[in-house]
């Protein structure tokens, strides 16, 4: 099997004629207990990133809009039924087969906790709310930033907001996996006590391959086991995607044009 990766599992190919996608974000002002994950921190960032897609769906149910929203032209367009149709049957994490070199594909990371069957596991069920009919209630309870620490007991929205943070919104975990969500600079910059995800000790998945984006601050990681792709396009950096085919790996960049400056 031949297999591509490239920044998200959700945006990993183009959609079929008779489907459609989205990318970008819209999202209500954030309360006091929130994040808003505005990856425009002091430094060059990405701003197409964290749970974009799962927040266009959320503006198609009409819930409140975010500031800085980029996503109006999708919304206005006349065939955004059938893009937004087929974005709401996309894979919070993507698992590949031998062929392709057995890599886990998702947007920002995963816990320590997690192996790679308990990440496709939690991923599904989050995917099971975003297709079913009762999505739109439970885009109204997805965002925030609590609980921040994983455990098995976790149930309802508590478990499916956490397994969307995680999946979505991860850089830097401390050393009982707890989420740093606030801290969005490299992997230099760590708060104190916090290591960057993939660095965690005795992590789950140490030793199954994984593709990310989302970290633009982080830049371009190619190591055999890893792959870091978001290199802040939109920032002026570069696009980056990676094509793997068995043992082979071949990265490509194209260089773009800054169209959103850093506050």
């Amino acid at each position: 099997m031949r297999g591509r990766v490239a920044h998200s599992p959700r945006v990993a190919a183009a959609p079929p004629a008779d489907a459609d996608e989205d990318r970008p974000s819209r999202r209500r002002p954030a309360r006091d207990d929130e994040d808003d994950d505005d990856e425009r921190p002091r430094r060059r960032s990405s701003r197409y990133d964290d749970d974009d897609d799962i927040d266009i769906r959320r503006r198609r149910r009409r819930l409140a809009p975010h500031r800085g929203d980029t996503i109006q032209e999708i919304l206005d367009a006349p065939d955004r039924e059938r893009w937004l149709d087929w974005l709401r049957q996309r894979p919070l994490a993507l698992s590949l087969d031998d062929g392709a070199g057995g890599w886990l594909m998702v947007h920002a990371g995963v816990v320590p906790q997690w192996d790679l069957q308990t990440t496709l596991r939690l991923a599904g069920e989050v995917e099971q709310h975003l297709r079913g009919d009762d999505m739109r209630d439970f885009l109204r309870v997805m965002y925030g930033n609590e609980p921040a620490k994983w455990s098995e007991t976790l149930t309802g929205n508590d478990r499916l907001r956490f397994t969307v943070n995680v999946l979505t919104r991860i850089r830097f975990v401390d050393h009982d996996g707890t989420l740093e969500l606030k801290a969005k600079e490299g992997a230099g910059s760590a708060p104190s006590g916090h290591v960057p995800w993939f660095e965690a000790p005795n992590r789950k998945t140490e030793g199954v391959p994984i593709a990310f984006g989302h970290w633009s601050t982080l830049g371009l990681i190619n190591r055999p086991d890893l792959l870091s792709l978001d290199t802040g396009c939109v920032w002026g950096g570069k696009l980056s995607a990676a094509r793997i085919d068995g043992g082979r790996r071949e990265v490509i960049q194209v260089a773009c044009d800054q169209v959103r400056r850093a506050i």
